[in-house]
C-alpha cells in the first residue's frame, strides 16, 4: 500500500492544494499569535489606564479635598471678619446713641434731628446736625437718643446694635467708611481736654499764670453785655478831645484839638502828670523828694560845667532826679552824672487831719532827712511833652462795621523802668471785660535799662532772663491787630501808659478823670485809694512790687462799678 501510495505520482492539481493548506495553517497560526498579542497588549493598555484614572482620580479627590478645607477656611476667616466688622459697625453705630458722657453734656437740648454723627480718625468727635423742628413725638432727638442710650448702659457698657437709635441712619458715607478703614481696631476716643480758663499770648512763665482768673465781681453784678457796656461808656465816660489835650494824651501836632486860652493856661500850669508830688504847704516843701518829673528837656549849655574833656563838645542836658530832687546831667544815651543817689521812696504825710509836721512814710523820716534808700545812678520820667515822630502808631479805623456797634472794651496797663532817656515800657498787659488776659508780654527797651523800679513795677532783670521777650515796634503791631480806633480803653492816668508804648488812641476812658480828686484838677487820686474806697478792698500789697494784671482788672472793674452805680443796674 505504500509503495503504492509512493509511487502516485503528484499531479499539479494536488501540490498546488497542499500548498495551500499549508498557507492556510501559517495564516491560521500567525492570526491566532497576533490576536493573543493584540488582546495582551490591549489588556496591558487597559491596566495602565485603569492605574492612571485610579492615580488621577485619587488626586482629584485628594485636590478636592484640600479645594473643600481651603474653602470652609476661607469661609470661616470672611465670615469672622464679616463678624468683626459688623461688630465694629455695630459699637461705631451704638455710640451714636449719645452714651458717652461729654456728647450727653455738648449736645444737651438740642431740638432738632441729628442726621449724622461719627467718629474721626484722630479719635475726635464730629458731628452734623439739622433739621431745627423738634421730633413730632414730642422728644427731641437728644432727649430720645440720650434716653435710649441710658436704657442701653443699663444691659451693656458699650451699646452693640443701632437699633436704639432708629433717627439715625442705618448705612455709613462714603467718606465715613475710608474713614473707619483706617482704624484696623476700635478705640475708645478720650474725652476732650478741659478749655483753659485764661488765655495768655505770652507762653513764658511769668507772674499771671500764678493769678487764679476768675470773672470780676462788678461783672458778675452788673451782668450786661459787652455791647451795651461799650455803648454807655462811649455816650457817657470816654474823654473829649479837648480834656485829652490838657492831660496831655499824644495826638499829631496838626491833629490836636483847637482848645481855649483859658484851658491851654490851665495846661501850662498845672500840667497833669501821674507822678506828680503830692500837695503840701510852700513852708514845708522844700526838698520834698518827690519831684514832680517834669524836668523837661532842658537846652543843651555851651558853657560846661564839667571838666572833662569827653564831653566839652557834646551837647548834655541838666535833669533833676524825681527821687531826691538833686540835679545831675545826661548825654542824649549815656550818663555824665556818675553818683549815688539817696532817697525816701515813700510820700510825705502828717499824723493828723492835716496838722503836724510831715514825715516819710517809708521810714517815718522828717521832711529833708537823709534818704532811706539808695540807688546807683539818679533818674527822670523823661519829656513831660514828648515829639511824637514817626516812632508813633497810630490805631486804624475798623476794616468792618460792627452790627451791635461793639469793637472790643479792653483795659490797658504797663509797668516801667529806667534808662538814660527815661521811664520805658517794660510790660504790657490787656484784660478784657470779665478780666481775663488777651494780651501780655514783656518789653525789651531800646536803651539799656539803669533802673529796674521793682518795688513800682514789679519788674526784675530775671524775668528778661527767663522769660521771651518782644521789642516795642513788635508790640505795636500786635497791639494794632486787637485794638483799633473806636476800641475802648480802660485805664489808670492812661496818657502815661500810651505815651511809653508810643501809641495815639483816641477812644479813652481814664479812672483818674472819671473819679476826681476832691481838690480838683491838677489833684489826682492814685489806683490803690480808688480800690479801697469804691471796691472795699486793698491791691498793690505785695512786696514784689505792682503787677499790670492786678492794675487793669481793678481799673476795669472800677468803670463797671461806675456804671452800676450812675445808673442803678
Amino acid at each position: 500500500m505504500e509503495s503504492v501510495v509512493a509511487n502516485v505520482p503528484l499531479g499539479p492539481a494536488t501540490l498546488t492544494a497542499t500548498l495551500i493548506g499549508i498557507g492556510v495553517i501559517i495564516f491560521v497560526f500567525f492570526a491566532k499569535w497576533f490576536r493573543q498579542e493584540t488582546e495582551h497588549t490591549a489588556e496591558n493598555e487597559k491596566l495602565v489606564h485603569n492605574k492612571r484614572n485610579s492615580v488621577v482620580s485619587s488626586a482629584v479627590s485628594t485636590g478636592k479635598q484640600k479645594k473643600d478645607q481651603g474653602g470652609t477656611v476661607s469661609k470661616q476667616a470672611s465670615k469672622k471678619k464679616l463678624t468683626e466688622r459688623e461688630s465694629r459697625r455695630n459699637a461705631r453705630t451704638g455710640e451714636k446713641t449719645f452714651g458717652h458722657p461729654w456728647l450727653l453734656a455738648s449736645l444737651k437740648g438740642h431740638g432738632g434731628r441729628v442726621l449724622d454723627m461719627d467718629f474721626a480718625a484722630n479719635g475726635k468727635y464730629l458731628a452734623s446736625c439739622g433739621d431745627e423742628d423738634p421730633d413730632p413725638d414730642g422728644m427731641s432727638t437728644t432727649e430720645s437718643t440720650s434716653s435710649s442710650s441710658s436704657e442701653s448702659n443699663k444691659e451693656n457698657s458699650r451699646p452693640t446694635s443701632a437699633e436704639h437709635s432708629p433717627l439715625l441712619p442705618k448705612g455709613l458715607s462714603r467718606r465715613q467708611r475710608k474713614n473707619r478703614k483706617r482704624e484696623p481696631k476700635y478705640v475708645t476716643p478720650a474725652e476732650p481736654p478741659k478749655p483753659t480758663k485764661t488765655k495768655v499770648s505770652n507762653q513764658c512763665k511769668s507772674k499771671v499764670a500764678a493769678h487764679h482768673v476768675e470773672p470780676l465781681e462788678e461783672f458778675k453784678k452788673l451782668n450786661i453785655s459787652e455791647s451795651l457796656f461799650a455803648q454807655m461808656l462811649v455816650n457817657n465816660y470816654v474823654l473829649r478831645s479837648e480834656h485829652m489835650a490838657i492831660l496831655g494824651y499824644p495826638a499829631r501836632p496838626n491833629k490836636r484839638a483847637i482848645i481855649s486860652d483859658k484851658m491851654v493856661y490851665m495846661y501850662k500850669k498845672h500840667h497833669f502828670d501821674i507822678n506828680a508830688k503830692e500837695f503840701v504847704p510852700k513852708s514845708d516843701s522844700n526838698d520834698s523828694g518827690q519831684c514832680s518829673g517834669s524836668s523837661s528837656e532842658e537846652e543843651s549849655s555851651s558853657s560846661s560845667d564839667d571838666s572833662s574833656p569827653r564831653y566839652r563838645n557834646t551837647p548834655f542836658y541838666g535833669r533833676v532826679c524825681v527821687r531826691c530832687g538833686s540835679w545831675f546831667y545826661t548825654t542824649s544815651n549815656t550818663y555824665i552824672t556818675d553818683e549815688a543817689c539817696s532817697y525816701h521812696w515813700g510820700k510825705l504825710r502828717t499824723h493828723g487831719h492835716g496838722y503836724g509836721p510831715l514825715e516819710y512814710t517809708c521810714c517815718n523820716g522828717k521832711n529833708g532827712s537823709k534818704g532811706c534808700s539808695e540807688a546807683k545812678v539818679h533818674v527822670w520820667n523823661g519829656p513831660a511833652e514828648p515829639l511824637v515822630n514817626s516812632s508813633y502808631v497810630e490805631t486804624e479805623k475798623p476794616k468792618h462795621v460792627s452790627e451791635d456797634g461793639n469793637y472790643g472794651v479792653f483795659a490797658l496797663d504797663c509797668e516801667m523802668s529806667y534808662t538814660v532817656t527815661g521811664l520805658e515800657v517794660t510790660k504790657v498787659t490787656l484784660v478784657s471785660m470779665e478780666g481775663k488776659i488777651i494780651y501780655n508780654e514783656y518789653v525789651r527797651p531800646k536803651n539799656e535799662v539803669v533802673d529796674y523800679n521793682t518795688r513800682f513795677s514789679g519788674i526784675t532783670a530775671d524775668d528778661f532772663k527767663n522769660n521771651r521777650s518782644k521789642t516795642l515796634q513788635q508790640v505795636q503791631r500786635d497791639l494794632k491787630k486787637l485794638i483799633n480806633s473806636k476800641t475802648v480803653l480802660i485805664g489808670h492816668a492812661l496818657e502815661n501808659d500810651l505815651k511809653g508804648l508810643r501809641m495815639i488812641h483816641k477812644t479813652v476812658v481814664d479812672t483818674t478823670f472819671t473819679f476826681p480828686h476832691d481838690k480838683g484838677f491838677p489833684f489826682k487820686r492814685s489806683l490803690k485809694s480808688l480800690v479801697r474806697s469804691c471796691l472795699k478792698r486793698d491791691i498793690q500789697c505785695s512786696e514784689k512790687g505792682h503787677d499790670s494784671y492786678e492794675d487793669a482788672r481793678a481799673s476795669m472793674e472800677l468803670m463797671l462799678y461806675r456804671l452800676r452805680r450812675d445808673f442803678s443796674l
